[in-house]
């Protein structure tokens, strides 16, 4: 099974088909072969996807694609720079849609953008198919032709008929004619250009944009005697290449340049934010136990290495299941993520401030001595306390550990220290520092 479909860029308005009897505005043409006919169909594409892949999360009947990844579509505006509002349809011949099915890349040209951004096609898509940018690639398309035309060559045919893509006339213009001629050079043709081709591909039958289907025939008789001798002499070749206009070549590459920039962009805002959310908790947005455990790490490591001393502040909520019990859960996550808040402005820059887990907290300060850390939790400690955070304008405090490193420090019995200062502050009476000294600083 193989054709072509016909339609306008205005899908209220009427197309036509025709045969030697009658003029028709809906139906089918079809043509029937009599006898032991062989028929050997083959199309060729030449449109090459790139970049990733977005799936149809909403369409307006099944012609027009309303959104794409659940974001209102501004594809070709977005990605190529292409302003929808002005020759829409004669910028977007170089870059149609691909979506994949059975394993067969089939092309969707839109016809026509919304003012809402939306696609209009002539062939039908569905919601969940996956879609791929892809680019007329002139190489693709000479390459593809002459890999068809070895196949229809071996094939011996009497006939052919022809449906190709309107859409690559505008495209390659001109030189359209030396890839048609290429096919006439085997067999006489015929056939015509087509806004949607009809191929039957290992079993099933698709409808695609952007393709030239070659349907070739010979009766199958004792008559039929076309040697391999015969066609491998068939002057069939492309005797010259043919090359895109430069105007529109450079309008390609443009576009393509384009392409690339933005979804080089959007790839690494998506590494970023997979960064972010890798090492972050995603409550406070401080950095989660994991990373903060990491930086701890390293710290002591470059405290044995360089003679570096670091400080650390280990933080407990006073009294927070209290709070939760008191005041309910989203009471209790507002106290965190406001408090973080705070730690995030008393710190600087090159400090580290993270959700040791539950309600306790720790902040790494890099080059500061215990004397400078004791300054940095007593004034967060009196800014917990000032914050007006709980319903009945009660102060939410905390209690708060300080130590620092020493030379020959592991990780372990900095965290028992650590957690030591820490403890010691929650025995005193809570909202309270209490700094606890390396043993080093001890013996001196």
């Amino acid at each position: 099974m193989f054709g072509g479909g016909a339609d306008t860029d205005d899908l209220n308005q009427p197309s036509y088909i025709f045969d030697k009897e009658a003029i028709m505005n809906e139906g089918f043409v079809i043509m029937l072969f009599r006898g032991t006919v062989k028929v050997l169909t083959r199309s060729v594409l030449g449109w090459q996807p790139l970049g990733r892949q977005v799936t149809i999360t909403a369409m307006d009947g099944n012609m027009v694609i309303k959104e794409l990844d659940h974001i209102a579509v501004n594809f070709y505006e977005k990605y190529l720079k292409i302003d929808p509002s002005v020759d829409f349809d004669k910028k977007t011949l170089s870059f149609s849609l691909v979506v994949e099915k059975d394993g067969v890349e089939l092309a969707r040209l839109p016809m026509s953008c919304r003012k809402d951004g939306s696609l209009v096609f002539n062939i039908a898509l569905h919601v969940g198919d996956k879609l791929r940018m892809a680019y007329g690639d002139p190489n693709e398309i000479i390459n593809g032709s002459r890999r068809v035309l070895g196949r229809i060559r071996d094939f011996g045919p009497q006939g052919m008929l022809l449906f190709s893509c309107v859409v690559r006339r505008y495209y390659l213009k001109d030189d359209v004619n030396q890839i048609l001629s290429a096919y006439e050079r085997i067999t006489p043709a015929a056939g015509g250009y087509t806004r949607g081709e009809i191929d039957r591909i290992e079993g099933h039958v698709y409808t695609m944009n952007m393709n030239l289907v070659s349907a070739a025939f010979r009766e199958e008789t004792k008559d039929h005697k076309r040697t391999i001798a015969d066609i491998a002499g068939d002057p069939s070749h492309m005797e010259n290449d043919p090359a895109l206009n430069l105007d529109d070549f450079l309008s390609t590459v443009q576009c393509l340049v384009s392409f690339i920039t933005v979804t080089s962009k959007e790839l690494s805002d998506a590494y970023q934010k997979l960064a972010f959310v890798a090492g972050h908790d995603s409550l406070t947005d401080l950095l989660n136990r994991g990373r903060i455990e990491w930086v701890l790490r390293h710290l002591i490591e470059d405290t044995n290495k360089t003679h570096h001393t670091f400080s650390a502040i280990m933080i407990d909520i006073d009294s927070f299941k209290h709070i939760n019990d008191t005041y309910g859960h989203s009471v209790g996550e507002d106290v965190l993520i406001r408090l973080a808040d705070i730690m995030k402005s008393g710190v600087r820059p090159t400090d580290y401030a993270g959700r040791w887990g539950g309600d306790e907290f720790v902040i790494l300060l890099p080059d500061t001595d215990i004397d400078q850390s004791e300054e940095v939790a007593d004034r967060m400690r009196r800014n917990f306390a000032e914050a007006d955070i709980l319903p009945d304008g009660k102060a939410v405090t905390a209690s708060f550990g300080v130590t620092t490193s020493y030379e020959g420090e592991t990780l372990e019995s900095f965290y028992r220290r650590m957690d030591s200062a820490l403890y010691s502050a929650k025995g005193a009476g809570k909202n309270q520092v209490i700094l606890l000294r390396s043993e080093k600083s001890a013996n001196n």
